[in-house]
């Protein structure tokens, strides 16, 4: 009785929709059928939690008192009879949840019926209450050009020639909200290639930026944030971009919905993350203020979940930075925002990159232990970190074992970007040469860290410098 479409949609309804979603079934303008209403008590009463089956579908035929031998086939048509009840209860939902729309399709309906009496009243209201709700965002203008339109569609109606229409304005509207979401989706595609390393082409984009660069949109929050978001992926733009990124971000972010304005953060975070990878360690202190001001603003919670990136994100530059305590109580107090299923993962890689920052490799070895290495980037990380860790305590042979183990695993992972390919490879070829330096050999030494510095292209670069400069002291860290 509980396996099917019907029951997992309403697992997913609150106590008060569910009380909600009956009184809808039970309503005569959505369903006439009484035998639905039979059913969903039946179901409520069955599995009030939805965890167990108690009764059959014969069972229920039964209780529901339906005249005749149970019949498969009708029984399954009362569940998909309900089901589209549900579907159309959670659509009602979410449309209440917009007022605006409810305010545009009254509009549509007085135009259809040729109410003129009341139409400019009512889209004077509209015009009102979306002029008073403080999201600035792609759906803001597109709800001015529904407006726009409809009151268009009214003038043409009358055959008032005299009458000003508001074509123009509809079509600005309309192109903002078109250039909102192709900025967005470029800045979506430019960040998932930086990952994979795959390339896409993005039709009218050539276009688009030209018109952007003779025109400005500082007027227009959404199109000033994307586009500095955009040309922080381009040469052109670098450093001055990603200024004025964050200036826009702290003066508009609140114009935003919570995701957007979290997903804003986050590409400004990511130009500081590729900046400081590529070995620009100046920009650390703007990537940790980033996150001190989005953490407080609560913008990379997503239904009150931090993702586990951003929580190792977090952790590494305050570490980099030397923020022990700090970290030490971020861990303890926002690992409890994670989503349980990365919980456990996520405190143990980041309590053993501070134990790896505190200088207690012991713990770390411990710690790693506990980490399950089935992501991509836990996977990388925690490598990079037990080699690092072999590297401080001198065990020579496993670090050279994990070297090859680790190069393999990079030439054959194809979900890996070149980038990070590059990065890592290198670590590992540097760490292998100064492994086998003799601290007397100057000149080898100085070779080493003249080829280090000019790659550049190296994961945890810093750490790297730090032990090619330690190896005249004697020590093998």
């Amino acid at each position: 009785m509980l396996n099917n479409k019907l029951v997992f949609l309403l697992k997913t309804f609150t106590v008060r929709e569910l009380k909600q979603f009956e009184k809808y079934v039970n309503s005569s303008f959505f369903n006439e059928n009484e035998t639905l209403c039979r059913l969903l008590a039946l179901i409520y009463r069955a599995a009030p939690e939805f965890r167990q089956a108690p009764l059959s579908k014969q069972e229920a035929w039964s209780v529901m008192e339906l005249k005749g031998a149970y019949n498969d086939l009708k029984y399954r048509r009362y569940i998909s009879d309900l089901v589209r009840l549900c579907e159309g209860f959670m659509s009602y939902k979410v449309y209440q949840k917009h007022e605006i729309r409810a305010r545009q399709n009254l509009l549509i309906s007085l135009n259809e019926r040729s109410v003129d009496k009341y139409f400019e009243n009512y889209l004077k209201q509209a015009r009102r209450s979306l002029a008073q709700q403080p999201l600035r965002d792609a759906g803001f203008y597109y709800d001015q050009f529904i407006l726009d339109h409809e009151y268009n569609h009214y003038v043409e109606m009358k055959f008032e020639r005299t009458k000003e229409t508001q074509i123009e304005q509809a079509l600005q509207n309309i192109d903002i909200f078109y250039l909102v979401h192709k900025l967005s989706g470029w800045c979506a595609i430019l960040n998932f290639q930086k990952v994979t390393g795959r390339s896409h082409e993005i039709f009218l984009m050539e276009e688009i930026l030209e018109h952007l660069k003779k025109k400005s949109y500082d007027h227009v929050p959404a199109i000033a944030i994307y586009y500095q978001i955009l040309m922080t992926f381009t040469e052109e733009g670098g450093e001055p971009a990603f200024e004025k990124l964050v200036r826009l971000l702290k003066e508009h972010s609140h114009q935003f919905r919570h995701s957007e304005a979290r997903k804003m953060y986050i590409y400004a975070q990511n130009y500081c993350l590729r900046k400081i990878n590529s070995g620009a360690t100046e920009y650390l202190e703007a990537l940790f203020d980033l996150y001190k001001n989005a953490l407080e603003k609560q913008v990379l919670l997503e239904n009150n979940v931090l993702s586990p990136w951003s929580f190792k994100n977090i952790v590494t530059t305050a570490l980099r930075l030397q923020q022990f305590d700090w970290v030490d109580e971020f861990i303890r107090t926002w690992y409890r925002k994670l989503a349980p299923a990365f919980r456990d993962n996520a405190y143990n890689y980041n309590r053993a990159n501070l134990f790896f920052y505190r200088k207690e490799y012991p713990k770390v070895l411990v710690q790693l232990q506990r980490v399950e290495l089935n992501d991509i980037f836990y996977s990388l990380d925690g490598r990079a970190m037990l080699l690092k860790t072999y590297y401080e305590l001198g065990e020579v042979e496993a670090l050279l074992a994990l070297t090859e183990s680790f190069r393999l695993f990079l030439r054959r992972n194809r979900h890996i970007s070149d980038i990070h390919k590059t990065n890592y490879l290198n670590l590992i070829r540097y760490v292998r040469r100064l492994i086998k330096l003799d601290k007397h050999d100057r000149l080898k030494i100085s070779r080493l860290e003249q080829a280090v510095n000019q790659t550049k292209k190296v994961a945890d670069l810093g750490w790297l410098n730090e032990k090619i400069n330690a190896k005249t002291t004697g020590s093998l860290a």
